[in-house]
């Protein structure tokens, strides 16, 4: 494995993992829209993002985050390690 490999490897893996903190909050956003019960509570999805922040704060915008990334890396570590073999 020479320097340039390594390199594209470790960007797609970034590139994974800034796919997925950027889409968790829409993803979160629009299942609370989907699953409204009263149809005033959210407006729309930046209204629901302010809702989701200042009810139930910041740190429910990344539920479920860390299996999301750990199936990135395996997902990495398979294509890689099938690359290396072959």
């Amino acid at each position: 494995m020479d320097l340039k490999d390594e390199f594209k490897v470790k960007m797609m893996f970034y590139e994974g993992l800034t796919s997925i903190e950027s889409n968790s909050d829409i993803s979160i956003c629009c299942s609370k829209l989907k699953t409204d019960k009263s149809p005033s509570q959210y407006r729309g999805i930046a209204h629901a993002l302010t809702t989701v922040l200042r009810e139930e704060g910041m740190r429910a915008l990344y539920k479920g985050l860390i299996p999301s990334v750990i199936g990135v890396e395996k997902r990495f570590e398979s294509e890689y390690g099938l690359k290396e073999a072959s």
